[in-house]
């Protein structure tokens, strides 16, 4: 219930990277991301984004597009993201992760997300613009 919830921050997802190191040094990042989907499934938002995070610094492209997904606009909700709104700096640097670990999709929501970010830097969003100075 809700008490469940509430002890979320994290412990979940600390604990099972124990328990993934226990068993091997360097835990499996697929596996790691199958983790981040189920607690991200059952609503444990702050434990999914800790093992996404983990996987897609491993090079886990799925953890990676999932992570841009959550800060992109364009997919952004509360329901699915800690974020406490979109955050074009995060979309663009998780879809850069994915892209070059060769995720078709993320190049293409990367191809998105520029155009709406022009946009957004034309229309004077300070963020934006200076997104669009390190994008290269």
């Amino acid at each position: 219930g809700e008490d469940s919830a509430a002890a979320g921050g994290g412990d979940r997802a600390r604990a099972v990277i124990a328990q993934l190191r226990a068993e091997n040094e360097e835990p499996d990042p697929g596996e790691v991301f199958a983790q981040a989907e189920q607690l991200q499934s059952e609503s444990q938002l702050d434990d999914a984004y800790l093992l996404y995070r983990f996987a897609a610094r491993q090079g886990h492209a799925q953890a990676a597009l999932v992570l841009g997904s959550q800060a992109d606009p364009a997919f952004y909700t509360s329901e699915t993201s800690i974020l406490p709104e979109p955050d074009l700096q995060q979309a663009y640097k998780w879809y850069q992760v994915a892209a070059a670990a060769g995720n078709e999709e993320a190049v293409v929501r990367l191809e998105s997300l520029r155009e709406r970010v022009e946009q957004s830097a034309a229309d004077g969003n300070g963020p934006a613009r200076r997104l669009m100075l390190q994008w290269q």
